[in-house]
Order: structure tokens, then sequence, then C-alpha cells
């Protein structure tokens, strides 16, 4: 088996040949290019055979989500592994703009080597450093998330009565079924959903027991 072809577009070229002198005698990675500048990168990738690319968080015109997007758009079967994110929604970002993992500034020489081959052999989701750390990313954003909902929750302010005909809506009753369950009128009802609809800020009564349903509106 070759050794696993790596191109760093990266613009610390310290960092580069650091790694290129501790790993070239190794015979599991070969860096065989570096850039800073993503149209030279996409040039040289092809005629380089390229098997990974490392990509730093910024890069010469654009930062690195949009740069992996086109890497990945030009190159799927090329792996990308972005370097220096610092926050979780950057992480988060490149993954979804077709990143196959990240790499964590603290990472040792053996820890990234294992991550590297890991994503080459297709198997990143083994590497226990690769997941705990997007894991660990991923559910402190459904943390903020899920805090963020109950905050909206709480800045919803229902009626006692408003409360009952949302529950109908979300059993789904129709408005004269409403008004007969409750013994007023058609129009009193059309008031209480019209009110409702504004308090949750949405259009209709499918959108209002979605987010009822969303905010557990009817559990607090």
């Amino acid at each position: 088996m070759h050794p696993i072809r790596l191109f760093f577009l990266h613009h610390n070229k310290l960092m580069i040949d650091a790694f290129t002198s501790a790993t070239e005698n190794d015979g599991v990675l070969e860096v065989v290019g570096s850039s800073d500048d993503l149209n030279v990168a996409l040039a040289a990738i092809p005629q380089l055979q390229v098997d990974l690319v490392l990509i730093g968080a910024w890069l010469d015109p654009e930062p690195s989500r949009p740069a992996i997007r086109r890497l990945k758009g030009l190159y799927p079967k090329i792996k990308v592994l972005p370097l220096g994110l610092s926050t979780d929604e950057e992480i988060l970002e490149c993954l979804e703009a077709g990143a196959n993992g990240y790499l964590p500034d603290d990472a040792g020489l053996q820890d990234t080597v294992e991550t590297l081959q890991a994503l080459h052999q297709g198997i990143a989701q083994t590497s226990a450093l690769l997941a705990s750390n997007v894991l660990r990313k991923v559910s402190l954003l459904a943390r903020q998330v899920s805090q963020k909902s109950e905050a909206s929750a709480q800045e919803i302010h229902l009626t006692r009565r408003e409360r009952e005909v949302l529950e109908q809506l979300v059993a789904g009753q129709s408005n004269q079924q409403i008004a007969d369950e409750f013994g007023v009128s058609l129009a009193t009802v059309k008031v209480h959903v019209h009110r409702i609809l504004r308090k949750l800020g949405v259009g209709s009564r499918r959108e209002a027991v979605r987010k009822a349903l969303d905010l557990r509106l009817l559990t607090r």
C-alpha cells in the first residue's frame, strides 16, 4: 500500500515543514504539496494524485468553509480535514460543507497520524479522537438550541383559555368542534385561534401545533 498522499492548504510553512520532517520516513504519510492559495491547490491536487487535504481555517481568497465546498464539489473522493477551528459553529459549518472531520489544535503527532489513516480508509467514525470531539461539539450545540427553545417558550404567554384551545388544536379538533366543546360561539374560537397564532408568530394552525410541540408549551 502506498503512503497516504497529503496536501496542505495552509499558510503556516513552519508547521508544514515540521510535519513533513516528522513523517517523511514513516512509510504511512507523504506530504506531496502545499499552498495557501485555493486556486493554486485546486489546479495541483489532481496532478499530485492527492488522497487527503489538510486545510487551514483561513485561506486566500476565502475562509475554509466555502473552500471545502469547492474542494468536495470538484474532487468528491478526496478526504478533507480542517485545522485550527476555534468555535463550535466553525466546526459544524465545515462538517456541513463536506469536511470528513476535524483535527483539534492540541492533537499530538500519533493521534494525527491515526486520524489521517482512519479518514483515508473511510472509517473515520471509528477514530476515538475524531468521534469524541465531534460528538462533544454536537452535544454542546444541541444543549444551546434546547436552551434557546426554553427561553422562547418562556416568552410566550397564553391565557388559560388560549392554552385550552391550543390543546384542542393539537388534538386535531376543528373550530366548530372546539366551540361545541367549550359552549362558545364559533366567532369566539376564531378570536382565540387568531391570538394564539399571533403570539406564536406563525401563520397557520398546523404551524401553531408544530411550534407548540417543539417548545413543549403544553407541558409547562
